[in-house]
């Protein structure tokens, strides 16, 4: 393009427009996922009713839009995906008959000009500001809990875990994002009747997930106010639940574990420093539907003793139950 492009999320506010002057490139992301997801374009000095908005989820080749008289001629959009990003290219098109024009001194001076006034209106770039993305994927995860016996009471298994983060997308956004396919939780005391504590109902596809969470921070550099603009857990499509299944001596077991841990000893405690607690604000929460059936079955003769007191019997007689369903 012969003119600069400026470029913003639909309905943002009057200063929101970001430049990109000719030959160029530039990183986008949504500064509001709440509004709608359209990429609004507009040629330097051109009408503000007249921007062009797009669907970057679309990938296509648009066909090319007069956009006036002059040098710009139409404006050619083209969307495409390069592995997980998309990209928006940008191009003058005009046809193979007409000879390319040829730019005359008012308006080589009067770009210059632009250019010149956008470059002082842009901040210096930091080299905080540096993108960085990382991708961790295993196809199969196992960990394993000991106590202080040494036994193993707990085993997780995971399948397929995809985590990734990414930090330095502008405006101090980063990224987290969790998903798995399988996840299977086993109660490992021996002669227990309830060896897996935790599993889908239902066995998904190696291409679907059971899980996925999702979290976007914006740090401003204030210690008392967390903003995280996006924050999004959805568990399994197909409306399957997960069973959980607790035996009573597990939870005395895990408990005891607990307690030989010893988890004051992680921080110290002497301090005299007063803690504020920061103020937390979360533009879009979207959490989707996630099912439980709860059976738990009680042991009085595996208690240990004195633990319950008076509430002992009525605990016997309340706690068992079998596939409660449960809903988040």
């Amino acid at each position: 393009m012969f003119l600069p492009i400026q470029f913003r999320q639909v309905d943002g506010i009057g200063d929101s427009w970001k430049i990109l002057p000719p030959n160029a490139a530039a990183s986008f992301l949504w500064e509001d996922l709440g509004r709608r997801r359209l990429l609004e374009l507009l040629v330097d000095g051109t009408d503000p009713m007249k921007s062009l908005k797009y669907d970057v989820d679309e990938i296509s080749d648009h066909q090319p839009i007069h956009v006036n008289d002059g040098p710009t001629r139409f404006l050619h959009i083209t969307i495409v995906k390069e592995e997980k990003i998309k990209v928006v290219k940008i191009s003058d098109w005009m046809p193979k008959t007409e000879p390319t024009g040829v730019l005359s001194r008012k308006y080589l001076s009067s770009i210059s000009q632009i250019l010149k006034n956008d470059s002082q209106k842009q901040q210096p770039v930091s080299t905080t500001d540096c993108e960085f993305h990382v991708t961790v994927e295993l196809a199969e995860l196992g960990i394993s809990f000991i106590d202080h016996t040494p036994e193993e009471i707990l085993y997780l298994s995971v399948q397929n875990l995809v985590l990734a983060y990414s930090t330095g997308l502008g405006s101090g956004i980063s990224r987290f994002k969790l998903s798995m396919s399988g996840l299977q939780l086993d109660n490992q005391l021996p002669l227990t009747p309830m060896p897996v504590l935790l599993r889908p109902q239902r066995v998904v596809s190696e291409t679907d997930y059971i899980l996925k969470f999702s979290m976007t921070m914006q740090s401003n550099g204030s210690l008392d106010l967390c903003v995280y603009p996006y924050i999004g857990l959805h568990g399994p499509e197909n409306s399957a639940a997960f069973l959980i299944n607790i035996h009573e001596p597990f939870v005395w077991r895990l408990h005891e574990m607990i307690e030989q841990v010893k988890l004051s000893r992680l921080y110290n405690s002497q301090t005299t420093a007063a803690s504020v607690d920061p103020i937390i604000q979360i533009g879009v929460l979207n959490v989707s539907e996630v099912r439980f059936k709860v059976s738990m079955a009680m042991s009085p003769s595996q208690r240990p003793r004195g633990v319950l007191g008076f509430w002992a019997s009525l605990m016997t007689a309340l706690g068992n139950m079998e596939n409660m369903p449960v809903s988040i």
